[in-house]
């Protein structure tokens, strides 16, 4: 479990709100200028004919970055062996998204993982608190099973910010998504909902028709 409770706790670092700046550009080949940058040469590979697109090799986690690569970003986290914890962020002007992909030392259940990484989420963001129960989704044809848990998190000037965690697995991975958005209402947050869970549903069916 401390295995467990470790690795999920990178899913955790500092994730800014999208009021921050956002990352220049990179160069027209996008996702190898992507997987350049981080250094992740034979852990995350060009897709043929998307090249804005970089897939996760031993996961195949797929990362559909903007056009441009505008505010994208891939990640190798130390602390396992190189590729098995890995990350890819998307930016814009109204919200942060990141999906992580774990090959965890120990076997975990779902309801182990998504524990461990509210818990880890928790302690990153102790001001935050929950937005009602936690969400559950059955497997289908096209998607395993997962889970999502919603907080909120007070600004300063009263509007504060939606977050959101989400947690699958497939196989010997452990896959996640976090998003991170200004909320400054209900509507608001209904909308960063949707548009998450689109992403999230979208981003397992392409783990699952790799």
């Amino acid at each position: 479990m401390r295995g467990l409770v470790c690795a999920l706790a990178l899913c955790a670092a500092p994730l800014t709100s999208a009021r921050a700046g956002e990352a220049s550009a990179p160069p027209a080949s996008v996702a190898q200028a992507l997987i350049a940058a981080a250094g992740a040469e034979g852990v995350f590979a060009i897709v043929e004919g998307r090249p804005a697109s970089a897939r996760h090799l031993g996961s195949g986690l797929l990362c559909r970055f903007q056009a441009d690569g505008q505010g994208g970003r891939i990640v190798i986290f130390p602390g396992l062996p190189r590729g098995d914890d890995v990350a890819c962020e998307f930016a814009d002007a109204s919200v942060n998204i990141r999906l992580h992909a774990t090959r965890l030392p120990t076997r975990a259940t779902l309801s182990e993982v998504a524990a461990a990484a509210e818990g880890a989420l928790r302690r990153a963001a102790p001001q935050a608190s929950l937005r009602g129960a936690p969400s559950e989704a059955p497997a289908t044809a096209a998607i395993p099973a997962w889970r999502r848990i919603e907080l909120a998190i007070p600004g300063e000037d009263g509007d504060g910010d939606y977050l959101s965690l989400y947690v699958a697995q497939r196989g010997a991975w452990t896959f996640k998504m976090r998003t991170r958005a200004p909320a400054p209402d209900d509507a608001a947050r209904a909308r960063v909902q949707e548009r998450a869970d689109l992403m999230w549903r979208g981003a397992l069916a392409d783990i699952v028709a790799r």
